[in-house]
C-alpha cells in the first residue's frame, strides 16, 4: 500500500500503487505567457511558480480552486493567480491548497479549506487568495502541509492553522483551527519551519530541529512512536542543522556540513539509506556526499540539490517522480535524467517534482494526469520536461 494525501469528502484515503481516485485530466491550453521563475512549489496534483517579478502562476488540478484564478477548471499551462501579479516573495503548496507570503509580510491562501487550512477563520473553499486571519504583517517564512500550514514570524515565533487531528498545529491540543494558533514553546528564536503530512518541524535558534504531530512511523525523530501535540527534540540532532523538509511520514534534515539525515517511514526507500527499514531516529541518506545545498520532500519521495546544480531523488517512483527515466523505486538517490541545465532550486509533491534552472526556466517530471507538469499535455513523464512558456 502506498500512503498518500488524497481527499474524498472529509476522509484521507490510502492509494494503491498503480490506481488513483482521479477524474479526467486537464485540457491542454493553446498558449501561455512568458514565465521566468525564481521559485517553484509542488502540491499533490498542482504546481505553482513565483516569477522574478513577484507574481504567482499555477497549473494542474483545480477542483477546489488550487490554481487561484477564480475558476475550478484544470489547466495544463500556467495561469495567473488572482490579485498576486506582483509583490510576492515566497509560496508553499500543501494538499489541494497554496499559500503566498507578500513583500509586506502578509500571508494569503487559496484552494481547499475543509479543515480551515486557508486560515481565514472559515472552512469555505476559495478559488482566489484570502488573507490569513491575524497575519497581515510580520511573517518571514511559510510552509504548507497536508491540510494545515505554518508561518514563521520575524521574531522567530511559529504559528499554525488547519487540521489538527494528531497535534500537527503544535499547540497542545488536537482541535483543528481555522485561524493561526501559537506553537507551544516556539514563541521566539525559530529559524525555519516545515509542514509535512500530519506533522511539522521547526529549526530552533541553536540549529536543532523540533517536531510535533503524528509519529506512528517515527517521523518526529524522537526515537518513539508516540504522537505529540507539542514540539519534541529530534534524537541526536541538538545542533548543526540548517534546513528541514517533511513528507507524509518522513522527515529529512540538511546539516551544516552539507549532508542529509532522514527519519520516519521507509517502506519505499524514503530515508535514502539503501534499505526499506523505517527508523525512529535520524539515519544518513546515502550517495549524496557532502555537497548538498537544498532538500525537498514530497509525499513518499525526496530530492536533493548539490553545489554543482545537479539533482538526485529517492523513494517511490511508480510515476517517474525521481526523474531518472524509469519507474523503478529506489532506496538510494539516483540522478534526475538529462536536466541539461544548472538547477538553483527544487520542490517535490505528491507524485511529481519540479526544479528551477539558473536562467529561470522550470522543468518538471512525474505524474501528469491533471497537467501538473505544466508542459501543455496530460502525459506522465519519467524524465524532466520544460514547463510551457519558460
Amino acid at each position: 500500500m502506498k500512503k498518500s494525501r488524497l481527499l474524498s469528502g472529509v476522509a484521507i484515503l490510502i492509494a494503491v500503487a498503480g490506481s488513483f481516485l482521479f477524474g479526467p485530466g486537464a485540457a491542454p491550453a493553446a498558449a501561455a505567457p512568458k514565465l521566468v521563475a525564481k521559485a517553484v512549489t509542488v502540491g499533490f496534483v498542482d504546481t505553482c511558480a513565483l516569477t522574478t517579478k513577484g507574481a504567482v502562476k499555477c497549473w494542474g488540478y483545480n477542483g477546489e480552486g488550487e490554481l487561484g484564478n477564480g475558476t475550478t477548471v484544470d489547466s495544463a499551462v500556467a495561469v495567473g493567480v488572482s490579485g498576486l501579479g506582483k509583490n510576492v516573495k515566497a509560496i508553499s503548496s500543501g494538499s489541494y491548497f497554496t499559500c503566498a507570503l507578500t513583500t509586506k509580510g502578509a500571508v494569503k491562501c487559496w484552494g481547499s479549506n475543509i479543515y480551515g487550512q486557508l486560515g481565514d477563520n472559515t472552512t469555505t473553499d476559495s478559488t482566489t487568495p484570502v488573507a490569513v486571519y491575524g497575519l497581515g504583517k510580520g511573517i518571514k517564512a511559510i510552509s504548507a502541509g497536508n491540510f494545515f500550514a505554518c508561518a514563521l514570524t520575524t521574531k522567530g515565533a511559529v504559528k499554525c492553522w488547519g487540521a489538527n487531528t494528531y497535534g500537527q498545529l503544535g499547540n497542545g491540543t488536537t482541535t483543528s483551527s481555522a485561524k493561526p494558533v501559537a506553537v507551544s514553546g516556539l514563541g521566539k528564536g525559530a529559524k525555519a519551519v516545515a509542514g509535512g503530512g500530519y506533522h511539522a518541524c521547526a529549526l530552533t535558534s541553536k540549529s536543532a530541529p523540533k517536531c510535533w504531530g503524528y509519529n506512528g512511523e517515527g517521523e518526529l525523530g524522537d526515537n518513539t512512536k508516540v504522537n505529540s501535540a507539542v514540539p519534541v527534540a529530534v534524537y541526536s540532532l541538538s545542533k548543526g542543522i540548517k534546513a528541514l523538509a517533511a513528507g507524509s511520514y518522513t522527515t529529512c534534515a540538511l546539516t551544516t556540513k552539507s549532508t542529509v539525515k532522514c527519519w520516519g517511514y521507509d517502506g519505499d526507500g524514503e530515508l535514502g539509506d539503501g534499505t526499506t527499514t523505517s527508523s525512529l531516529k535520524p539515519v544518513p541518506a546515502g550517495g549524496l556526499g557532502k555537497k548538498v545545498k537544498a532538500i525537498a520532500f514530497g509525499d513518499i519521495h525526496g530530492c536533493a540539490l548539490d553545489t554543482s546544480g545537479s539533482v538526485k531523488c529517492w523513494g517511490y517512483n511508480g510515476y517517474g517522480a525521481l526523474g531518472d527515466n524509469t519507474t523503478t523505486t529506489s532506496s538510494t538517490p539516483v540522478w534526475a535524467y538529462n536536466m541539461g541545465a544548472k538547477i538553483k532550486s527544487l520542490a517535490a509533491g505528491g507524485y511529481h517534482s519540479c526544479a528551477v534552472t539558473s536562467k529561470g526556466a522550470i522543468k518538471c517530471w512525474g505524474f501528469n494526469a491533471y497537467g501538473q507538469l505544466g508542459n501543455n499535455t496530460v502525459t506522465t513523464s519519467h524524465k524532466p520536461v520544460g514547463v510551457f512558456g519558460t
